[in-house]
Protein backbone atom coordinates (compact mmCIF):
# COMPACT_ATOMS: atom_id res chain seq x y z
CA UNK A 1 0.00 0.00 0.00
CA UNK A 2 1.39 3.70 -1.11
CA UNK A 3 1.10 6.56 1.49
CA UNK A 4 -1.42 9.45 1.53
CA UNK A 5 -3.39 7.02 -0.96
CA UNK A 6 -7.04 6.18 0.39
CA UNK A 7 -10.12 4.62 -1.16
CA UNK A 8 -13.60 5.24 -0.61
CA UNK A 9 -17.12 3.81 -2.02
CA UNK A 10 -20.77 4.42 -0.71
CA UNK A 11 -24.27 3.02 -0.71
CA UNK A 12 -25.00 4.72 -3.71
CA UNK A 13 -22.09 3.25 -5.65
CA UNK A 14 -19.23 5.50 -5.82
CA UNK A 15 -15.94 5.30 -5.50
CA UNK A 16 -13.46 7.73 -5.14
CA UNK A 17 -9.74 7.79 -4.61
CA UNK A 18 -7.38 10.71 -3.10
CA UNK A 19 -3.64 10.51 -3.81
CA UNK A 20 -2.58 13.28 -1.55
CA UNK A 21 -3.98 11.85 1.99
CA UNK A 22 -7.29 13.32 0.90
CA UNK A 23 -6.82 16.47 0.17
CA UNK A 24 -8.26 15.82 -3.06
CA UNK A 25 -10.59 13.39 -4.17
CA UNK A 26 -11.04 11.81 -7.59
CA UNK A 27 -14.15 9.72 -8.61
CA UNK A 28 -13.07 6.46 -9.94
CA UNK A 29 -16.58 4.74 -10.08
CA UNK A 30 -16.34 1.81 -13.53
CA UNK A 31 -18.40 3.32 -15.95
CA UNK A 32 -20.46 -0.19 -16.01
CA UNK A 33 -21.40 -0.58 -12.21
CA UNK A 34 -25.26 -0.08 -12.11
CA UNK A 35 -26.63 3.00 -10.37
CA UNK A 36 -27.34 2.60 -6.81
CA UNK A 37 -25.09 -0.12 -5.81
CA UNK A 38 -23.22 -0.58 -2.68
CA UNK A 39 -19.77 -0.50 -2.66
CA UNK A 40 -19.06 -3.85 0.19
CA UNK A 41 -15.22 -3.15 0.09
CA UNK A 42 -12.17 -1.90 -1.92
CA UNK A 43 -9.06 -3.68 -1.00
CA UNK A 44 -5.49 -2.30 -2.21
CA UNK A 45 -2.50 -4.53 -3.39
CA UNK A 46 -0.23 -5.52 -0.62
CA UNK A 47 1.98 -5.86 -3.77
CA UNK A 48 1.07 -3.00 -6.24
CA UNK A 49 0.65 0.79 -5.82
CA UNK A 50 -2.38 1.90 -7.86
CA UNK A 51 -3.86 -2.01 -7.74
CA UNK A 52 -7.22 -2.18 -5.74
CA UNK A 53 -10.10 -4.92 -5.61
CA UNK A 54 -13.36 -3.89 -5.51
CA UNK A 55 -16.53 -5.42 -4.51
CA UNK A 56 -20.16 -4.11 -5.21
CA UNK A 57 -23.76 -5.67 -4.72
CA UNK A 58 -26.54 -4.49 -5.91
CA UNK A 59 -29.50 -6.85 -4.33
CA UNK A 60 -31.36 -3.99 -2.92
CA UNK A 61 -32.40 -3.41 -6.57
CA UNK A 62 -33.43 -7.62 -7.14
CA UNK A 63 -29.97 -8.09 -9.21
CA UNK A 64 -28.08 -10.58 -7.42
CA UNK A 65 -25.47 -11.25 -10.13
CA UNK A 66 -22.02 -10.93 -9.06
CA UNK A 67 -19.65 -7.20 -9.49
CA UNK A 68 -15.91 -7.54 -8.45
CA UNK A 69 -13.24 -5.40 -10.04
CA UNK A 70 -9.48 -4.97 -10.46
CA UNK A 71 -7.82 -1.42 -11.42
CA UNK A 72 -4.40 -1.23 -11.91
CA UNK A 73 -3.59 2.31 -12.09
CA UNK A 74 -5.70 3.95 -9.41
CA UNK A 75 -9.35 3.71 -10.62
CA UNK A 76 -8.66 5.24 -14.16
CA UNK A 77 -9.72 1.75 -15.39
CA UNK A 78 -11.92 -1.29 -13.85
CA UNK A 79 -11.21 -4.77 -15.44
CA UNK A 80 -14.23 -6.96 -14.43
CA UNK A 81 -13.49 -9.89 -12.65
CA UNK A 82 -16.30 -12.53 -12.25
CA UNK A 83 -15.56 -15.50 -14.58
CA UNK A 84 -16.55 -18.56 -12.98
CA UNK A 85 -18.78 -17.13 -9.81
CA UNK A 86 -22.20 -17.91 -9.88
CA UNK A 87 -24.56 -15.59 -11.67
CA UNK A 88 -27.12 -15.85 -8.87
CA UNK A 89 -24.51 -14.44 -6.04
CA UNK A 90 -23.59 -11.65 -5.29
CA UNK A 91 -19.96 -10.75 -3.82
CA UNK A 92 -19.33 -9.32 -0.51
CA UNK A 93 -15.33 -9.36 -0.67
CA UNK A 94 -12.05 -9.95 -3.35
CA UNK A 95 -9.01 -9.91 -1.68
CA UNK A 96 -5.57 -10.65 -2.62
CA UNK A 97 -3.16 -13.24 -1.06
CA UNK A 98 -0.14 -11.48 0.58
CA UNK A 99 2.11 -13.74 0.08
CA UNK A 100 1.38 -15.04 -4.07
CA UNK A 101 0.57 -12.32 -5.91
CA UNK A 102 -2.05 -13.67 -8.62
CA UNK A 103 -3.94 -15.61 -5.93
CA UNK A 104 -7.08 -14.06 -4.67
CA UNK A 105 -9.86 -14.57 -2.81
CA UNK A 106 -13.89 -14.14 -3.16
CA UNK A 107 -17.16 -14.10 -0.80
CA UNK A 108 -19.86 -14.36 -2.13
CA UNK A 109 -23.97 -14.57 -0.53
CA UNK A 110 -23.16 -18.36 -1.31
CA UNK A 111 -19.70 -19.23 -1.17
CA UNK A 112 -16.04 -18.81 -1.13
CA UNK A 113 -14.16 -18.89 -4.08
CA UNK A 114 -10.47 -18.53 -5.52
CA UNK A 115 -8.65 -17.11 -8.48
CA UNK A 116 -4.84 -18.51 -8.78
CA UNK A 117 -5.02 -15.87 -12.40
CA UNK A 118 -5.56 -12.33 -10.69
CA UNK A 119 -9.51 -12.92 -11.28
CA UNK A 120 -9.34 -14.42 -14.99
CA UNK A 121 -11.20 -17.66 -13.54
CA UNK A 122 -12.60 -18.63 -9.96
CA UNK A 123 -12.97 -21.71 -8.74
CA UNK A 124 -15.24 -22.73 -5.57
CA UNK A 125 -13.10 -22.96 -2.29
CA UNK A 126 -15.22 -26.25 -0.87
CA UNK A 127 -12.97 -28.17 1.60
CA UNK A 128 -15.78 -30.22 3.25
CA UNK A 129 -16.77 -26.35 4.54
CA UNK A 130 -20.34 -25.10 4.56
CA UNK A 131 -21.46 -22.76 2.24
CA UNK A 132 -22.44 -19.12 2.73
CA UNK A 133 -25.99 -18.57 3.41
CA UNK A 134 -27.83 -15.26 3.89
CA UNK A 135 -27.11 -15.20 7.56
CA UNK A 136 -23.53 -16.69 7.40
CA UNK A 137 -22.17 -14.31 4.59
CA UNK A 138 -17.87 -15.54 3.47
CA UNK A 139 -16.21 -13.10 4.23
CA UNK A 140 -12.39 -13.94 3.26
CA UNK A 141 -9.01 -13.18 4.76
CA UNK A 142 -6.60 -13.81 2.66
CA UNK A 143 -3.71 -13.69 5.43
CA UNK A 144 -2.41 -17.81 5.48
CA UNK A 145 -5.76 -18.60 3.29
CA UNK A 146 -8.06 -18.36 5.90
CA UNK A 147 -11.42 -18.34 4.76
CA UNK A 148 -13.69 -16.99 8.10
CA UNK A 149 -17.77 -17.03 7.68
CA UNK A 150 -18.77 -14.09 9.52
CA UNK A 151 -22.15 -12.51 10.16
CA UNK A 152 -21.93 -8.98 10.55
CA UNK A 153 -19.21 -8.56 11.34
CA UNK A 154 -19.78 -11.53 14.21
CA UNK A 155 -17.46 -14.57 13.63
CA UNK A 156 -18.23 -18.16 13.84
CA UNK A 157 -16.12 -21.08 13.67
CA UNK A 158 -13.47 -20.67 11.37
CA UNK A 159 -12.06 -23.19 8.85
CA UNK A 160 -8.05 -22.55 8.06
CA UNK A 161 -6.60 -23.44 4.89
CA UNK A 162 -2.67 -23.38 5.53
CA UNK A 163 -0.41 -24.32 2.99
Amino acid sequence: MEKGVLWTGSDDGLVHVSRDGGAHWDNVTPRDLPQWSMVSQIDPSPHDAGTAYLAVNHYKQDDYRPYAYVTNDYGKTWRKIVNGLPENSFVRVVRQDPVRKDLLYCGTESGVYFSPDNGARWWPLRMNSPGATDAETAAVTAAHAAAVPADAGIADPAFLVDD
